[in-house]
């Protein structure tokens, strides 16, 4: 018990965290009567963000020791992490639209050898809705005449003048829509890696199916 409490006051992140909860799991596989250390748990677990571990630790709490005097706040505390329990799903799911913000990578080959390199720039304009911005293209292989055009080679880009893509994420799949600067519009399909890292996009042309990788930097 003193070396999980210990543990908790020294915590400098999740291992320490970690290293808490096995303290004080230690104490209740010898004594699992023992109400501290149930309370001690529910609250490591709440700093772990493991709402579900923390209600489960805090009810044991109520029935280890039913006269405490502090009885009717950990019940409130209970519902408090019931509700955030239920939220959880919907917090992670802006949580994690919120980390593809940023600046995004694609190399694509337009044929005729010529691939060319685009950076864009992701915002979030909603809670499931993104929009990915042009800044630059630069081409990396191609005709003769192109290479040495420094102009050509490298563009700066804006919505004005190349429009801008339009993303809505369902849990891992994206529908999305390209815009145009003259208004035309272009929907696609695809999916973002459980990690955020790389998007694929994937549009049909002439019955044949293109895709485009696109790759986080962080």
């Amino acid at each position: 018990m003193i070396r999980g409490q210990t543990a908790i006051k020294a915590a400098n992140g999740p291992e320490d965290l970690k290293a808490a909860a096995a303290e004080f799991e230690q104490a209740l596989w010898a004594a699992p009567w023992l109400a501290s250390a149930y309370f001690n748990l529910a609250l490591v677990r709440e700093k772990q963000k493991d709402y579900a571990g923390a209600i489960k630790n805090y009810k044991l709490y109520v029935l280890a020791a039913p006269n405490a005097e502090d009885i009717a706040a950990v019940r409130r505390k209970t519902i408090e992490l019931e509700y955030l329990e239920e939220k959880k799903p919907e917090q992670e799911a802006r949580d994690f639209v919120s980390r593809l913000a940023g600046t995004w990578v694609s190399i694509f080959d337009v044929g005729s050898g010529t691939r060319i390199k685009y950076i864009s720039e992701m915002v979030v304009v909603g809670d499931n809705r993104l929009e990915l911005n042009p800044v630059r293209s630069t081409i990396l292989s191609g005709p003769r005449f192109i290479m040495n055009d420094p102009k050509m080679v490298d563009s700066v880009l804006s919505r004005a003048t190349s429009g801008y893509t339009s993303l809505t994420l369902k849990g891992l799949q994206i529908e999305g829509t390209n815009y145009s600067p003259s208004g035309k519009t272009e929907t696609f399909s695809g999916e973002v890696t459980q990690d955020g890292s790389t998007m694929i996009f994937r549009s049909t042309y002439k019955g044949k199916i293109y895709e485009q990788r696109w790759v986080h930097q962080r």
